[in-house]
C-alpha cells in the first residue's frame, strides 16, 4: 500500500504537469483506494468524493464506474447503506452504457448491490441481484469468483428456499475445487460445514470440517484457522 500511494502521488504530479484532468482524477481515486484498504475510511471518502465531483460525474467511463463502485463500498464501511446502494446503481448504469460490456466488473457491482440488500434484510432483492451477478460471472468465465458467488447465494437462500440453498452450496464446492485455489476451497468447505451444522446434519458438517483441515494442514499458511477448525 505504501508503494501504491507513492505511485499514485507521482501520477497526480504528472497529471498536473500535463493538465490532464483524467489522469489527476485516476490518481486521486487510487489514493482513496489505498486509504480504504488501510481502513482510513473518512479520508478515503473525501478523496472519492473529490475525484467524482471534479471529473467522473461529468465524464462517464470504466474509471468513473470503478470510482462509484469503490466509493459505494467505502460508504458501506462507514454505515451509509442508502448512499452506498445509490453509488452502486450509478456504477452499474455507467458499465451498462459502455459499448463493450465488462462482465467481470458488472458482476462485482451486482454482487455488491446484492450484499447491501442482504445487510438491509431484504433477502428477495439480495438473491435477485446475486443471481444477476452469477449470470455475468459465467460470461466472464472466472471460476474462482463464480465459486464465491455460489457460496454467497447459498447463504442468502437459507431460510428462504432451502432447496436452492443446497443447490448453490454444492456448486460452491464444485467450482472451488475446480479453481484449484486453496483459499477458495477452504472457504467453500467451511461455509458448507457451518450450513450443514445449522441444519443439524452433523455427519456432513464433520466431513466438510475434515476436508478443510486437510487442506489447511497441507499448505500450513494459516495456523490460526487450522487451530480453529
Amino acid at each position: 500500500l505504501d508503494k501504491a500511494d507513492k505511485v499514485a502521488a507521482q501520477t497526480q504530479l504528472l497529471g498536473e504537469k500535463l493538465q490532464d484532468s483524467l489522469v489527476m482524477s485516476i490518481a486521486i481515486m487510487q489514493k482513496a483506494q489505498v486509504r480504504m484498504y488501510r481502513n482510513e475510511i473518512a479520508k478515503a471518502l473525501v478523496l472519492f468524493k473529490t475525484c467524482i465531483e471534479n471529473y467522473f460525474a461529468k465524464y462517464p467511463s470504466e474509471y468513473a464506474a470503478l470510482a462509484y463502485n469503490d466509493y459505494g463500498y467505502a460508504l458501506g464501511l462507514h454505515g451509509q447503506l442508502t448512499e452506498k446502494v445509490n453509488c452502486l446503481f450509478k456504477a452499474l448504469e455507467i458499465y451498462e452504457s459502455m459499448p463493450q460490456l465488462n462482465h467481470g466488473e458488472v458482476a462485482i457491482t451486482y454482487n455488491n448491490i446484492s450484499m447491501v440488500y442482504y445487510e438491509l434484510g431484504q433477502r428477495k432483492k439480495a438473491v435477485e441481484y446475486g443471481e444477476k451477478s452469477i449470470e455475468h460471472r459465467k460470461l466472464d468465465d472466472n471460476i474462482e469468483k463464480l465459486a464465491l458467488g455460489y457460496c454467497n447465494l447459498s447463504q442468502m437462500y437459507r431460510g428462504l428456499d432451502d432447496q436452492k440453498s443446497k443447490y448453490y452450496q454444492s456448486l460452491c464446492v464444485e467450482y472451488a475445487e475446480k479453481s484449484g485455489n486453496q483459499d477458495r476451497i477452504i472457504h467453500a468447505y467451511i461455509t458448507s460445514a457451518l450450513m450443514e451444522s445449522d441444519s443439524e446434519n452433523r455427519e456432513a458438517a464433520i466431513t466438510f470440517e475434515k476436508k478443510a483441515v486437510a487442506v489447511l494442514e497441507q499448505n500450513q499458511d494459516n495456523p490460526g484457522m487450522l487451530a480453529k477448525r
